[in-house]
């Protein structure tokens, strides 16, 4: 809602008139004669009506006004343009300040990584990927390295972890260039005092075993397929099937895999469900007390006693 600027002429010639009239008693009571044709209340009624004139210019904003904050908000650089309407400037000058350009809030950097980027590398006609998803680390150097560094909190750093759009790696990193090219965005845009890193996703295995009793009218061979693929939308850190893509950060557990598994209609119930990481010790800190969590699947699956490998299930690098 627009601020509602103040009414500075709120009293007419009149109501200034009988206020002056009102005080002549109290501050000068030897003054009797209030008729039009005492010279002083001529100049009673001259003094309202300046006081009158001075009150409506007060209230006004002239053209030579909007013109300095014109120049306040476009920089001292900006110059009227030829013939142009006033009205028509300000209208301009107020969506450029609402244009989000500045990268300030976590918000702001991952807006700016993500749609204000990308359009940028469609109206230069770049051949860059566009950045599919991106994410906000504040007070962290994921360039940092090793992982004990990496969870380090340093107040002045932040850390925008990005994802390529149409990556095929089940792993998908940006190149590169994409990253370069972000930075070089993001650096115009950026706090002064701020120190930016861009950086991919750091992926932590973790292994899934699963013990299903199929329905007696649906066959192994079909379901296992459905299973895996079920996994691999819910799991994915790209948009896949009905799923945007797997949160960042987020931990795997196993009341999400029953939830997920028991809506596929050929699985009568589910016997058990086991997650283990296979990260070897000291590739990955995982610590709940941290801000940062990693977290990946490439599991394995056991159907009914049969087990088959599914490399597809992954948890990205981030915040919680």
């Amino acid at each position: 809602m627009p601020l509602q600027l103040p009414n500075l002429d709120d009293r007419s010639y009149n109501d200034l008139l009988e206020e002056a009239l009102a005080l002549i008693p109290a501050l000068s009571p030897e003054w009797t004669n209030h008729n039009p044709s005492d010279p002083g209340i001529t100049l009673v009624e001259l003094f309202a009506y300046l006081s009158d004139m001075l009150i409506y210019r007060l209230n006004r904003v002239t053209d030579e006004n909007i013109r300095k904050f014109l120049k306040l908000l476009n920089g001292p650089d900006w110059v009227e343009p030829a013939n142009a309407d006033l009205r028509q400037e300000i209208r301009l000058a107020v969506l450029q300040i609402r244009e989000r350009y500045r990268a300030v809030t976590r918000d702001d950097f991952e807006f700016l990584s993500t749609v204000d980027f990308n359009q940028s590398l469609t109206q230069s006609n770049s051949s860059l990927p566009q950045v599919a998803r991106a994410h906000c680390v504040p007070k962290r150097n994921l360039d940092a390295g090793n992982e004990t560094e990496r969870l380090l909190v340093r107040a002045e750093h932040v850390s925008v972890v990005i994802l390529p759009a149409g990556a095929k790696d089940p792993n998908p990193q940006p190149s590169q260039d994409l990253i370069d090219a972000l930075f070089a965005y993001l650096d115009e845009r950026r706090i002064l005092t701020t120190r930016l890193h861009v950086s991919g996703p750091v992926y932590a295995p973790v292994a899934a075993k699963l013990v299903i009793a199929r329905k007696t009218d649906v066959l192994e061979s079909d379901l296992k397929p459905v299973i895996v693929q079920t996994l691999s939308d819910l799991l994915n850190p790209l948009a896949s099937g009905k799923n945007q893509g797997w949160p960042f950060g987020r931990d795997v557990f196993v009341s999400l895999i029953y939830d997920v598994l028991e809506q596929i209609p050929g699985i009568d119930f589910i016997t058990d469900v086991m997650l283990s990481s296979q990260a070897k010790k000291g590739d990955y800190l995982l610590d709940s007390t941290t801000d940062l969590a990693y977290s990946f699947c490439s599991g394995e699956q056991d159907h009914e006693r049969t087990k088959e490998p599914a490399r597809s299930n992954r948890l990205l690098l981030e915040s919680r």
